[in-house]
């Protein structure tokens, strides 16, 4: 093979590795590819047994996606018909009549089919075959051995030569163009791999945008009124109120309204264990604000629940504490009483007719608030629900320590825009559009091709130098250069170029012998048959 071919294979040879590597080297690898072969029937007429079926990783998945994803029992490959991200997808094979019990999520996931080989998944299960894979393999040795040795010999009059006119020993050329040469094969690397994913991309998405943030807000207080005692002696616990500084929002203080139970002076942070043979009821202040950087136009209504539960998997009741009660403005404060006597009434009725005592009780005081209107120019209507939690049981109750609530609020829309190129790990992140990636992925690597091209013809063919220096670049191993010749028995044969001359030196096994004359005329030759076979170039100004 003559420099210029193995030139051109190893470097194509490379770059197709390279791009398999960057981009189609399996999962095990750390790469984006998976490779698998189909078994069963499940997917026919798409996908046959033994099939192989390459699938890539994909940033989101829909239904008509052929998709393989892990299952307990292996690896499935059927088609999404249905499912969310979230929830996980619908799958079914092609050829069944329902749908499959798995629930694939995208991390289950390994890749969207993207290609499918017939029957090679059956010929790569029998290459791994222990009989096949040892005779394979005992093939690899066996021609790597044959084609180590640099150059095949023919034994001709005595004498080995070698028998071909190629070898790759040829002049590489000056050392600007192969610096250039490896900048430019960088370039189709690079150039390349950002076209490719930008054309995976496309080129507008959709994306949620924020047009509107506001927060509902409530401070909470409490105040527990008991029977009279040498625990209690005035009969009263509370208010408690959210006065330490992890209780309250930071740099706020929490406001509550005037409590009509006990007078200011009298309230105090916290209180002593409170237990239920004494507590009469809880009085619940609520101060309610809907916080926005916009000017806020709603009115609304509240109003209280409270809810009984038996434990996480037993019996709920509830009953309506405070009936829905209207207010104007983005704030309200109000307060409202529960009876633990009815409480203890509604666990009474039910554990005697279930006969199911659990021992301990959660008590959930709900109050709801409702507002409509607008926020700035956006409608909103929304409600808050801040529960407020106390754990009952014979002897005790807990009430709730979490007495600053919020919950952020956001507008949006779904709007369409310019897609910006996503690039995998550890890509680095050039923030263009995928529009501009595609052109200037494309232009790069049209640009470096040429390049690259045109240097490699400087390099290995010797192009825009003279005709004996691009003779040596490309027959460089299969020329010998020689001061003198004597073969005056010999009548010569002019050759009309270079080219036949190397062609029969490779038929008759022999190099050719180069002259440089004093004239300024480079001679090639090559003795046979008791003929000189010659290509002269003549002396730079008498071309022609």
């Amino acid at each position: 093979m003559d420099p210029v071919r193995r030139a051109i294979l190893v470097l194509a040879s490379g770059m197709l590795f390279l791009g398999w590597f960057f981009f189609l080297r399996p999962g095990f690898l750390g790469g984006p590819a998976g490779y698998i072969i189909v078994s069963g029937q499940s997917m026919e007429p798409t996908l046959y047994q033994g099939d192989l079926a390459m699938v890539l990783a994909a940033d989101a998945y829909g239904p008509g996606d052929v998709i393989a994803f892990r299952t307990e029992g292996g690896i499935v490959i059927h088609r999404i018909i249905g499912g969310n991200p979230a929830d996980g997808f619908v799958t079914q094979g092609d050829n069944r009549q329902t749908p499959d019990l798995w629930r694939p999520k995208p991390p289950d996931i390994l890749g969207r089919t993207v290609l499918r080989v017939p029957g090679a998944g059956q010929m790569l299960d029998r290459l791994r075959q222990p009989p096949t894979f040892a005779a394979l393999a005992s093939g690899l040795a066996a021609l790597s051995v044959t084609w180590s040795e640099p150059e095949r010999a023919r034994r001709r009059g005595g004498r080995r030569v070698p028998a071909r006119a190629g070898g790759g020993g040829g002049s590489p050329g000056p050392a600007w163009a192969l610096g250039l040469l490896a900048l430019a094969g960088l370039g189709v690397l690079a150039f390349g791999a950002l076209a490719f994913f930008a054309f995976r991309q496309p080129l507008r998405e959709q994306v949620p945008v924020e047009r509107l943030r506001y927060e509902h807000a409530a401070t909470l207080a409490y105040t527990v009124h008991v029977q009279p005692s040498t625990l209690y002696p005035d009969g009263t616990v509370g208010p408690v109120t959210p006065t330490s500084p992890a209780a309250a929002p930071a740099g706020q203080t929490a406001v509550l309204p005037p409590s009509p139970l006990v007078p200011a002076q009298d309230q105090r942070p916290t209180g002593p264990p409170i237990f239920t043979r004494q507590a009469r009821d809880l009085w619940l202040a609520v101060d309610y604000k809907l916080r926005s950087d916009l000017p806020a136009d709603v009115s609304g209504e509240y109003a209280a629940r409270v809810e009984v539960r038996a434990g996480p998997q037993g019996w709920a009741q509830s009953f309506e504490v405070l009936p829905p009660t209207p207010f104007s403005g983005p704030a309200a404060a109000f307060y409202f009483p529960v009876d633990f006597g009815r409480v203890w009434a509604v666990i009474d009725t039910v554990e005697k007719e279930t006969d199911f005592r659990p021992g301990s009780y959660e008590v959930r005081i709900i109050p709801t608030i409702r507002v409509r209107g607008r926020v700035g120019s956006e409608p909103v209507d929304d409600g808050f629900s801040p529960a407020f939690t106390v754990r009952l049981s014979r002897n005790q109750l807990t009430p709730d320590a979490d007495l600053v609530r919020s919950e952020p609020r956001s507008v949006t829309e779904i709007v369409s825009r310019d897609a910006r190129l996503r690039l995998p790990s550890p890509l680095p992140d050039l923030n263009l559009p995928v529009a501009s990636a595609r052109l200037v992925g494309a232009g790069g690597l049209g640009v470096s091709l040429a390049a690259a091209g045109l240097l490699a013809g400087v390099v290995f063919l010797g192009l825009g130098r003279p005709e004996p220096e691009r003779i040596r670049a490309r027959y460089g191993s299969v020329i010998v250069s020689v001061t003198a010749a004597d073969l005056k028995n010999g009548q010569a044969v002019r050759v009309a170029s270079i080219e036949d001359l190397a062609r029969l030196a490779e038929r008759q096994g022999q190099v050719i012998l180069h002259q440089a004359l004093e004239s300024g005329e480079h001679r090639y030759f090559i003795p046979a048959d008791g003929l000189v076979y010659e290509y002269v170039v003549p002396a730079p100004g008498r071309e022609g």
